[in-house]
């Protein structure tokens, strides 16, 4: 409702085009380019390879708190995660946490809003947790692969998860560094992980 109100008194603009319409105009909505991917021997799917019109959507989405991309991304990803959790039946999906100033600043947790979204569509009922950080962090977003690893080592927590079959999902996967935390947060609290689910994939 909010956002409609915002839209109302400052009508959106594409945030890929310009042109005066909703945030995200149908005909610039990025093509889905589902693939498999393997981390660590863990299987993966992604649902989009990471562009820079999905750079755009993902930096209003996170950046500028437009929840209106969460319904758009939310569906993309929707049918993809219904086929993991068929194939995998996981009983939780982990999604990392975002620090204390992003959400203090976007009141949300941009990963988890996505497979909630996603999950509502197709009416699979996985409970989904959010990894505790243990440290703040910073943006991976501008660092090299040498300090998205240092800046995410051992950064999260879980409590035990006493053998439960777990999907990790993270929004976008660079270097791999958050995922492998999360792997290694979620092995450590004793979880079965089944697979991995991201949303884009850098290739």
């Amino acid at each position: 409702m909010f956002d409609f109100l915002i839209d109302f008194v400052f009508p959106a603009k594409c945030v890929i085009c310009g042109q005066p319409a909703r945030p995200l105009c149908s005909e610039c909505a990025p093509e889905r380019t589902v693939g498999e991917f393997s981390l660590d021997s863990i299987p993966g799917i992604y649902v989009f390879e990471y562009s820079e019109e999905l750079g755009r959507i993902l930096s209003d989405y996170k950046d500028k708190s437009k929840t209106f991309h969460a319904n758009f991304l939310s569906k993309a990803l929707s049918s993809h995660l219904s086929a993991i959790i068929e194939k995998t039946q996981p009983q939780l999906i982990i999604t990392p946490s975002s620090s204390r100033a992003n959400y203090k600043m976007r009141g949300f947790v941009p990963s988890k809003k996505i497979v909630a979204g996603a999950l509502a569509r197709i009416g699979w009922n996985v409970e989904i947790k959010t990894l505790k950080l243990t440290r703040q962090v910073s943006d991976q977003r501008g660092l090299d692969r040498y300090s998205r690893r240092q800046n995410v080592s051992r950064a999260f927590l879980s409590k035990d998860l006493n053998g439960l079959k777990v999907l990790l999902f993270d929004d976008v996967m660079t270097t791999g560094s958050t995922m492998r935390e999360m792997v290694r947060a979620t092995t450590e609290a004793k979880g079965n992980i089944v697979g991995i689910c991201v949303l884009a994939k850098r290739i």
